[in-house]
């Protein structure tokens, strides 16, 4: 389990760089001033990462009074082998 989400993570960013790299080149080569197209792919990335604090803001309840908390089972402290569904 531990390794798809390190693949996912991965992915992720190399999707993530591509993608601001290809704003990057876009503006460029529409620009002759030197660093523009850097600027823009920061610009976008300042974007993504303030709607990504909005949507995980928004998602991330609180815990209210009477409510279990979210604990690892009994016996279960190493969240690895928790993850990999084997005792500890």
């Amino acid at each position: 389990m531990l390794a798809l989400i390190n693949s996912s993570r991965q992915i992720g960013s190399a999707l993530g760089v591509t993608s601001l790299m290809a704003v990057a080149t876009a503006v460029t080569s529409s620009h002759s001033v030197p660093g523009e197209g850097h600027r823009a792919a920061l610009a976008v990335a300042g974007g993504l990462a303030a709607v990504a604090f909005v949507v995980s803001a928004a998602f991330v309840g609180t815990r209210r009074a009477g409510e279990p908390s979210l604990t690892l089972p009994a016996g279960r402290r190493d969240l690895r082998r928790c993850a990999a569904g084997t005792p500890s």
